[in-house]
């Protein structure tokens, strides 16, 4: 947990990611990240091993799934984009005419249902 700490206080404090506002999702995620590893850190400091255990294998299997879910997302999301531009769906009037648009929409759906998930 210690390592994990230290690795989302640097990446809360990279500076070599410019796109990374304080407000943004990562950002905040990061942060609730760094608070939950600190729990777990103090907990096992206390003595409250079992909870510290339970915090811990929490917080890695939920990370794990999200890592899961964001790389299933993006394999989807390059499905789509092959779909569209080949047979049968290329031949729609409506792919042919707002194909940016609808794999914009598609995609910004699938990366939706991974966050639900």
């Amino acid at each position: 947990m210690v390592g994990g700490a230290i690795f989302l206080v640097w990446f809360i404090r990279s500076t070599r990611l410019p796109a990374l506002a304080t407000g943004t999702a990562s950002h905040k995620t990061a942060r609730i990240g760094l608070f939950l590893f600190a729990v777990v850190f103090f907990a096992a400091a206390l003595g409250y091993f079992r909870l510290a255990n339970y915090l811990a294998n929490a917080a890695l299997a939920s990370a794990y799934l999200a890592i899961f879910f964001y790389a299933a997302a993006g394999v989807v999301a390059g499905l789509i984009f092959f779909a569209l531009h080949i047979r049968p769906f290329s031949d729609l009037a409506i792919v042919r005419r707002h194909r940016p648009l609808l794999q914009r929409r598609l995609t910004r759906g699938v990366f939706f249902l991974a966050l639900v998930t």
